[in-house]
């Protein structure tokens, strides 16, 4: 049997796995209507446990990707993605790692901000497998569907400008969107015609899109006042 030497940052890990308890949804998106943990829920939930466990963390940013965009206000954002690598140290000076991408979109100076603390909140989420309240798991729901509506729509022009393949199996799962594919729906929504709502729909539809592609998705739409996401 091989021996596994535990070093002081993975049983302090351990433990602070042991202490978390579920953190709320309590923050709500007023454009979509969805609730989400905010980055500053995780701080006031897991300092304290950080702190008696002798854990911190350092940042590295190892990449950051800015590009401009304009919604149709004409007002100017700044798209900010950013490859982060967080470091957690125990006492001994035993340290793991992970990395995480995050994103955010900005008008102002704070799309690196955001898009660091998406990145953390991720890498804490992920690490520790910090709980919710409520069941989300796409497996705790079966749906049964009506004859005829087990395929993927064909025919429509926004799913095939977005690549959405016109598959005859029923839907089990998301496809997780390119950055490709991503920026075209950013460009589709942008130009403000009778199809950014058709762009916006179907890729929340048939992707799965992270908080800050949503959030980023429903502004620019939400700019218009004659459009309304669903």
């Amino acid at each position: 049997m091989t021996n596994i030497i535990q070093t002081g940052i993975h049983k302090a890990i351990a433990g602070i796995m042991k202490g978390v308890d579920f953190i709320k949804k309590d923050r709500k998106n007023a454009a979509q209507g969805y609730n989400f943990r905010g980055i500053d829920d995780m701080y006031n939930a897991l300092h304290g446990l950080f702190a008696d466990a002798g854990v911190f963390i350092s940042s590295e940013i190892t990449n950051t990707r800015r590009e401009e965009r304009t919604n149709t206000k004409g007002t100017l954002l700044i798209w900010t993605i950013v490859d982060a690598c967080f470091t957690f140290y125990a006492e001994d000076g035993s340290f793991v790692k992970t990395t995480m991408v995050g994103e955010a979109m900005d008008s102002g100076d704070k799309g690196c901000n955001k898009a660091m603390s998406a990145a953390l909140k991720y890498a804490l989420m992920q690490m520790l497998l910090i709980p919710t309240e409520e069941s989300k798991d796409t497996e705790d729901d079966t749906h049964q569907l009506a004859a005829g509506q087990q395929k993927i729509p064909t025919g429509n022009k926004e799913a095939e400008t977005l690549g959405i393949p016109p598959e005859k199996k029923p839907i089990r799962t998301k496809t997780v969107i390119t950055q490709k594919q991503f920026e075209q729906a950013v460009e589709r929504i942008q130009k403000n015609d009778e199809h950014s709502q058709g762009v916006y729909d179907n890729t929340v539809k048939y992707f799965d899109l992270s908080q800050a592609q949503l959030d980023t998705l429903s502004g620019l739409l939400n700019s218009n006042p004659q459009k309304k996401t669903a």
